[in-house]
């Protein structure tokens, strides 16, 4: 912002009060020598009538200076681009996200939060459900970060055994005869396709006691919700609001340098069975059974957001999933869409 050159004027100023000051003392000095009244008086005036000449001319030099600066002056750099838009979902629109997910009845709850600048949306937040096949995600949160340290090996080979067969579509386990798969394997099956057999091998291998452990470095306002789990049954509990604290701690793993973090967000990227919606890419993990059907979410929108939908509608039988189950998840995730992004329509 251009600022006036007052300093020009104070340079002039300055010397003008200086020699008022000066005078001060040797008219004092007339006094005392007996100087005629006269003589002093014409001294003072004399003085006075320069006052508003010098004035002028510092006027006329503050106005000539400020001429000769650019009519454009530089602009001062700001650390935000003023450009960028700035996504906040207004209180009309929390409110019409309220109304929609009431319209549903009890068991639907919501968390949201900007990446960006931290908006955040709740609703019912901290009801508690089944934990369900969410806690894969953290698990292999766990898994990759001990690969960091050099505390695992992805490329370490393990048997495959029919006593692990949890009853799911065993994908991975029908590519090869040797019944051997590197742990690499098992986190990509276990992510990609929420395969449970795979989870069974890797809790086998990689005991539940250090990811208990880990779960309370995460931030979760129930750092016991994976207390009661075993090694071979998903127990727990889980909310909106901390399945969007565990999607928070996966998103600053997976946009890190860490060496594993590009295959984990290569995982999360292409989940099968999505429930939310978005046009844009999304770093996910479900989970599902009886009394639990959950989505959380990094949607990575031109404004990257967590999006965490958990619900009580669940079945243990998949064929029991009918229609009306996913529309908690489709609409809720395209009235976010909307609001938070201000109807953009995606690049390309």
């Amino acid at each position: 912002m251009h600022k006036k050159h007052r300093w020009w004027k104070l340079a002039v100023l300055l010397p003008l009060t200086a020699l008022c000051l000066l005078a001060y003392p040797c008219i004092a000095a007339m006094e005392r020598q007996s100087v005629p009244a006269g003589t002093v008086t014409d001294s003072l005036n004399e003085l006075r009538s320069q006052i508003p000449s010098l004035e002028l001319q510092t006027e006329q030099l503050e106005h000539a200076l400020s001429s000769a600066v650019s009519s454009d002056p530089p602009v001062e750099e700001s650390s935000e681009d003023s450009s960028a838009p700035i996504f906040s979902l207004t209180e009309a629109e929390r409110q019409e996200l309220d109304e929609l997910i009431a319209s549903y009845g009890r068991g639907v709850s919501v968390y949201y939060k900007s990446l960006v600048h931290g908006d955040v949306y709740e609703y019912a937040a901290n009801s508690e459900y089944y934990i369900a096949s969410i806690v894969k995600a953290p698990y292999a949160l766990y898994i990759y970060q001990m690969a960091d340290e050099g505390l695992c090996d992805l490329s370490q080979t393990y048997p495959y055994k029919t006593a692990y067969n949890q009853g799911d579509q065993n994908i991975l386990f029908q590519k090869s005869d040797e019944r051997v798969y590197t742990l690499g394997d098992l986190l990509e099956v276990m992510i990609r396709y929420s395969n449970n057999t795979a989870f069974r091998m890797v809790r086998e291998f990689y005991p539940i006691d250090g990811f208990l452990e880990f779960v309370r470095t995460l931030g979760l306002e129930n750092e016991a919700c994976v207390d009661s789990m075993e090694v071979s049954v998903i127990r727990g509990s889980i909310t909106a609001h901390d399945a969007g604290i565990l999607m928070e701690n996966i998103y600053a793993y997976i946009e890190s340098d860490a060496p594993n973090a590009k295959k984990f967000k290569e995982d999360l990227l292409h989940t099968e069975q999505p429930m939310l919606q978005s046009h844009y890419p999304m770093a996910r993990k479900l989970g599902s059974w009886d009394g639990a059907m959950h989505d959380m979410a990094i949607v990575y929108a031109p404004e990257p957001y967590i999006l965490a939908v958990c619900t009580n509608r669940g079945h243990s039988d998949d064929n029991a999933y009918q229609e009306a189950d996913y529309i908690p998840f489709t609409e809720i995730s395209e009235a976010i869409e909307r609001f938070s992004q201000n109807n953009q329509e995606p690049a390309g």
